[in-house]
């Protein structure tokens, strides 16, 4: 650290306690999470994503009505999924091919709008 960045010496401490850091902050179980098949949203949707040789596709499920047990609309933008999707590509380095099939959006103004809103979110972390 001395010779590579010296500024930065007076911000470190030695971590001297018995329990490794990962297992403290569950850095483990998160990196696992994140790089599983289907990732949860809060709304209580989710997001499929599967890897094959020549492309990766992504589903986003809307939530179920919690009255109903039935699959309610998405929201016209599905802010939640596209961010996690966002990210998601991101964190996995996925590139080439890349197909995102948004469930239940039949109207085409829908699709349109958040086909406008998914270009501007990955505009934005690219």
């Amino acid at each position: 650290m001395r010779r590579f960045m010296p500024d930065a010496l007076s911000r470190l401490e030695l971590y001297g306690q018995g329990r490794p850091l990962f297992e403290l902050h569950h850095v483990e179980e998160e990196i696992q999470k994140a790089l599983d098949r289907k990732v949860s949203l809060k709304s209580g949707g989710y997001v499929i994503i599967d890897q094959t040789e020549s492309m990766t596709t992504v589903t986003s499920i809307p939530a179920p009505s919690s009255a109903t047990g039935t699959w309610r609309k998405p929201s016209p933008d599905q802010p939640r999924s596209r961010v996690t999707i966002a990210r998601q590509l991101r964190l996995r380095n996925l590139g080439g091919i890349i197909i995102i099939d948004f469930i239940d959006m039949e109207e085409p103004n829908t699709a349109n709008r958040s086909s406008r809103r998914w270009r501007g979110r990955w505009a934005t972390i690219t």
